[in-house]
């Protein structure tokens, strides 16, 4: 499994990032490396079996992969690298991973960070997964996933096939989400193709913790590519509230909690 380990504070707890659905350490676009800086923390990320430099996922895969790897695959994770009671940055996917290894688990977790957080697929959701099934097969969208995964067509069949499956249709997280007591932000962007945000007052309410909303205008379902400083700023300042101590990484203008359009 292909990883990084970044060295941080001992007195701080560490982060663990979580990549989307077809996404990967290099996915990240270095936006763990910048939280990593901005926050003095130690960071963990790493590619999921399938994707980026790892080897291979198992097949077939079905839509209870995502328990998987947040019940058995991420335990393990933090056990070897000696993690203990993480931080989780999650998008999407990784969101959904890290929501589930809060509320199954009886792992101490302390925060979540969540990027266009999927706890079921909307209509929108659909549309959006069927037109990048289109783009993969006739546009360039197969050329940008190479960009980032050693075997673009196992990362991208094994997210797609599962998500354009029937068995998507009917997946939802929301009955463990009251199990999830720990602080949680929500990051969404108005450009969002997957995630209305209807989707973060659900979730919201359904949480058993405190909640910190950010909605940040035109940024997509990736919103660390687009608006990367905005996204910065959230997740750093929901860091540093929780530390006590003030946010390191540069001017404080444009951080209202309601970027939303």
């Amino acid at each position: 499994m292909e990883y990084l380990d970044i060295g941080g504070r001992d007195d701080l707890e560490p982060l663990v990032f979580l990549h989307h659905g077809v996404g990967s350490i290099a996915g990240w676009f270095r936006f763990h490396a910048a939280v990593a800086a901005a926050t003095g923390r130690r960071t963990v990320v790493y590619s999921r079996h399938g994707y980026g430099g790892s080897g291979p996922a198992r097949r077939p895969r079905g839509i209870d992969y995502l328990e998987h790897e947040a019940c058995v695959v991420l335990p393990e994770i933090l056990d070897r690298l000696n993690v203990a009671e993480p931080v989780l940055v999650g998008n999407s996917d990784g969101a959904a991973i890290a929501l589930i290894h809060t509320a199954l688990t009886d792992r101490p977790v302390g925060r979540l960070a969540l990027i266009g957080p999927l706890v079921y697929l909307e209509d929108r959701g659909r549309e959006a997964i069927a037109e990048m099934g289109r783009d993969y097969a006739e546009g360039d969208l197969r050329a940008r996933v190479a960009m980032v995964h050693d075997d673009p067509d196992e990362a991208f069949s094994t997210w797609h096939d599962v998500w354009s499956g029937e068995a998507a249709a009917d997946w939802s997280i929301l009955p463990v989400l009251g199990k999830v007591t720990c602080p949680v932000l929500l990051v969404h962007g108005s450009r969002d193709r997957f995630i209305a945000a209807g989707q973060l007052d659900v979730i919201e309410a359904a949480l058993g913790g405190p909640v910190t909303r950010v909605h940040i205008r035109r940024a997509i379902h990736q919103a660390f590519v687009t608006h990367p400083k905005e996204t910065l700023a959230a997740v750093a300042d929901f860091l540093a509230a929780e530390a006590g101590t003030p946010a390191s990484y540069g001017p404080t203008e444009g951080r209202s909690h309601d970027r939303s359009e």
